[in-house]
């Protein structure tokens, strides 16, 4: 399995995981995709992150995560509302 196809299986099973009401277990899972990772990828995991903060009315962290998403300009927000 390839770096690429590892982080890409972390991003699914955090999405899994929110779908499934576990966001503490999601977040573990999208906290390990690094910088490092597609930067489609990272900003996914990071809206993710986001939502399940917000979700649980976490404003600081959703913040924190909506923010570091939008400061990425190597990828694009796939909801440009977010902006």
């Amino acid at each position: 399995i390839t770096e690429e196809q590892a982080t890409a299986a972390k991003l699914q099973g955090g999405d899994i995981l929110l779908r499934l009401g576990k966001p503490d277990e999601a977040r573990a899972s999208l906290e390990k995709i690094t910088d490092s990772a597609a930067p489609a990828i990272l900003q996914r995991a990071r809206v993710l992150r986001a939502r399940s903060y917000q979700e649980e009315k976490r404003w600081q962290e959703a913040a924190l995560m909506y923010k570091e998403a939008l400061a990425d300009s190597r990828a694009a927000l796939e909801d440009a509302s977010l902006a």
